[in-house]
């Protein structure tokens, strides 16, 4: 599997940004931590993310047909 070793860096909404805050001040914590926890909580694993581009690979190779 490819490796991405660029930094993501994005713009939030300002509401977004004051609840991660909010968040990080609950927590007692890093930043970095929370936004660790909030994306493996949101985003699917790495097997199944992976699973789904070779399906999509798949389809996109009968397309081609």
């Amino acid at each position: 599997m490819t490796h991405l070793t660029a930094r993501l860096g994005t713009r939030i909404s300002p509401d977004r940004d004051h609840r991660l805050r909010l968040l990080v001040m609950v927590r007692r914590g890093k930043l970095g931590a929370v936004l660790d926890d909030v994306l493996d909580g949101a985003l699917p694993d790495a097997d199944h993310l992976a699973e789904q581009l070779r399906q999509k690979g798949a389809s996109g190779d009968e397309a081609d047909r």
